[in-house]
């Protein structure tokens, strides 16, 4: 791999990370992503491509980010605040997401604690927060400590629509101890949106003729054999489910990623990971995240767990 430094410096700075949004820059002008029309050689070709690096990342001129990144920046739209010139106020708008370090760290941390890396493509990547040395071989959970509004709804919300879109019969979890952090507002409402977007925008459709509810949405259809209802489709799901007084909610799950939301306010989260650890496990290896991220929250409950899981008193793999 040869990086190309008129992209990025030797030193980390981005110089055209806008090379990684282009399908997003491209929909904000035209209002539309692909101009061939629907069904065409030209445009089954053009959604193969963005699906492919959807699941696999994108790279350009030896910098590469993560398929979780790529679906964030260009099929995710978010709410950002906008400065009006010559005034004091701002006002929200609905756009996609810049491109942020802290964004590229993220992701980039997910994948490397789930599928691990090599040193050399380690240094290639010139993360800011670094994972351990110890620790690249993959196989890890995650626990994330963040300050409020950086937008990790929005970004997790991505993530679920992303494996919800590209991994067939997918299981993805969003957790908390209530349902206030999960919806309309929190990770699931998020995941709402962005899954309603491409189906209105992209090539993915998926139909919800079964399950379409706030805190369930599963990609299927019915189809009629012999004169039999059948459920057809890509069988994908994603649930939200909340933990207050029952730490075994998500026990015996089989999903690719289990998300659990405002850990500082989730005084069971030790239980509940217990619970859900084992149908994810496979002797040495993990067969699906678990993912905790929060802030401080209840100092006499709910941060306790978290704090102690934060810094490993609790064993994470």
């Amino acid at each position: 791999m040869v990086q190309d430094y008129s992209i990025r410096t030797a030193e980390g700075k981005w110089l055209k990370s806008s090379l990684f949004r282009e399908e997003a820059l491209a929909f904000k002008r035209n209002g539309y992503y692909c101009p061939d029309p629907w069904g065409t050689p030209g445009w089954i070709t053009y959604w193969e491509e963005q699906l492919k690096r959807c699941e696999q990342g994108y790279e350009v001129g030896g910098h590469r980010i993560t398929g979780h990144h790529y679906m964030y920046l260009n099929f995710c739209q978010i709410q950002v605040v906008e400065k009006v010139k010559g005034k004091k106020a701002s006002r929200k708008t609905t756009t996609f997401p810049d491109f942020w370090d802290g964004d590229y760290d993220y992701f980039w941390s997910l994948e490397i604690a789930k599928n691990g890396i090599s040193k050399e493509d380690l240094e290639l990547l010139n993360l800011r927060v670094k994972p351990h040395p110890d620790h690249l071989g993959g196989g890890y959970h995650m626990i994330v400590g963040k300050s409020r509004r950086k937008g990790y709804s929005y970004k997790n919300g991505a993530i679920c629509a992303n494996l919800y879109n590209t991994k067939r019969k997918a299981q993805v979890i969003i957790g908390a101890h209530e349902k206030k952090f999960l919806y309309p507002k929190g990770t699931m409402g998020m995941t709402s949106d962005y899954l309603n977007f491409l189906n209105e925008h992209t090539g993915w459709r998926k139909s919800r003729d079964y399950v379409d509810k706030q805190d369930h949405k599963k990609a299927s259809y019915k189809q009629t054999i012999n004169g039999v209802g059948i459920e057809s489709g890509y069988q994908s799901e994603v649930f939200a489910l909340t933990f207050q007084d029952n730490p075994d909610a998500a026990r015996g799950k089989d999903a690719v990623i289990v998300l659990l939301e405002e850990a500082g306010s989730f005084p069971n989260m030790k239980a509940s990971f217990s619970a859900i650890k084992p149908a994810l496990t496979s002797g040495a290896y993990i067969t699906g995240q678990i993912v905790i991220f929060g802030t401080g929250g209840d100092m006499e409950s709910g941060t306790v767990d978290f704090a102690d899981m934060f810094y490993d008193q609790l064993p994470m793999t």
